[in-house]
C-alpha cells in the first residue's frame, strides 16, 4: 500500500491519497481538484471513494469539485452528517467568514465497518471528541487518526461537536492499540509512530 500526502500549507489539512495497485481513495480533499486529480493521473489510478475523517471545513475544500471531477462517493460519519451543508457547523463562517456548503455525503457511517475498495480495506474507529463524527481509518499498519490524534498533540474541543471527556475516551482507545505497529497520518503536521504519539500526550491525558 503508497500512501502520499498532497498537503499545501494554508488552510488545507493533510489530503492523503491511499493506494494498492491502481485502487484508490483520497482521505480528507483539503487542496485543489486539479491536484488531486493529477496525481490520480500520474500513476493511472482508480478513484473508488472519498473519505472523510470529520465534518470541518478545512478538510473538504474541495469536496464537490472532486465528486463532481470524478464519480466517487463521500463517506462521513453520521454524527456529522449536517456539517457540509452547514457552514457555521463546519467553521467555513467563523474561520474563513463565508456560507460555503458542500452536498451531503453519499455515505453514512456508524463506526465499526469494513469498507473494501477494489484491494484497499479500511476499517472505521469512531472516535469523537473534536467533533461527534470524528473517526480513524485503519489500513493494515497505517492509521488515518484526522483531528484526533497528532503526532505531537490532539485534536481541539471547544469547536462545533467538540467534548473534552469524549475526546478523552476516544484518545484511551487509541492508547489501547499502542503496542501494535502502527503509524499514524493525522489531519495536520507529520505522519508518527502511533505509540510515540501516545506518549506525547500521557501527561495530559488520562486513558
Amino acid at each position: 500500500m503508497r500512501v502520499r500526502n498532497l498537503h499545501r500549507k494554508g488552510w488545507s489539512a493533510n489530503c492523503y491519497l491511499v493506494s494498492e495497485g491502481q485502487d484508490a481513495v483520497v482521505i480528507d480533499p483539503s487542496i485543489p481538484v486539479r491536484e488531486i486529480t493529477d496525481a490520480l493521473g500520474e500513476d493511472g489510478l482508480c478513484l473508488h471513494a472519498i473519505l472523510l475523517t470529520h465534518g470541518h471545513f478545512d478538510h473538504m475544500l474541495s469536496l464537490d469539485d472532486l465528486r463532481d471531477a470524478i464519480p466517487a462517493k463521500a463517506y462521513l460519519h453520521r454524527g456529522d452528517s449536517d456539517f457540509p451543508q452547514d457552514a457555521a457547523k463546519s467553521c467555513y463562517l467563523s474561520m474563513l467568514g463565508r456560507d460555503i456548503r458542500h452536498r451531503p455525503a453519499e455515505v453514512l457511517l456508524d463506526g465499526g465497518e469494513v469498507l473494501s475498495f477494489g484491494a484497499l480495506r479500511f476499517t472505521v474507529l469512531h472516535t469523537p471528541g473534536h467533533t461527534g463524527g470524528c473517526v480513524c481509518y485503519r489500513a493494515g499498519d497505517a492509521l488515518f487518526t484526522g483531528d484526533t490524534l497528532f503526532a505531537d498533540g490532539f485534536g481541539r474541543t471547544d469547536l462545533p461537536g467538540g467534548d473534552w471527556s469524549t475526546l478523552c475516551d476516544a484518545l484511551g482507545q487509541l492508547a489501547a492499540m499502542r503496542d501494535e505497529p502502527l503509524t499514524i497520518y493525522p489531519g495536520h503536521g507529520e505522519h508518527a509512530v502511533l505509540a510515540d504519539a501516545i506518549d506525547r500526550i500521557q501527561p495530559y491525558i488520562k486513558f
